[in-house]
């Protein structure tokens, strides 16, 4: 089922003894399931061996992105590679990204060119504008891949994003 902006969920931070501030080291992440979110990281092995898992906020999905914004504003903070908010960020007070003025659903293919052997795919995701749309459907499917089956990917858009 479909993430939805009302969902339950919770930020959490993982982190070492090396990680001294939230806003500065370690990992801030959003899940539904906060039990498989930490076996999960635990089972990919992408953070150091022992980390902690402390939950820092509880709510719907929007507010625990809110929340996330303030500790990622940027990419590449701490083991984050990513802003925080995720496919929410950026959202105004409208609750559905597709009643937000800047966003639109654009429908983008997609195909892997490393490694072969993926099939293509068409990839949903929200943005302000077809170039966004390309870049968030190439980096949603390269995500997808290493969170859930720790691959690292490429890939490329395969024909013209359609606005939906």
């Amino acid at each position: 089922m479909p993430a939805n902006h009302d969902d339950p969920c919770v930020l959490y931070y993982i982190s070492d003894a090396t990680c001294t501030d939230p806003y500065q080291h370690g990992y801030i992440g959003i899940t539904k399931n906060e039990k498989l979110r930490e076996r999960a990281h635990r089972r990919l092995g992408k953070f150091p061996g022992g980390f902690t898992f402390v939950v820092l906020h509880r709510g719907s999905r929007k507010e625990c992105a809110e929340v996330e914004k303030r500790y990622r504003p940027t990419e590449d903070i701490g083991w984050n590679t990513s802003k925080g908010g995720g496919r929410w960020r950026g959202l105004s007070n409208t609750d559905n990204p597709q009643e937000n003025a800047n966003m639109k659903r654009f429908d983008v293919p997609v195909r892997c060119i490393e490694p072969a052997g993926i099939e293509p795919v068409t990839v949903t995701v929200f943005s302000g504008s077809k170039q966004g749309a390309r870049e968030a459907a190439t980096e949603k499917m390269k995500d997808k891949y290493l969170r859930h089956q720790n691959l690292e990917t490429k890939w490329v858009v395969a024909g013209e994003p359609v606005e939906g």
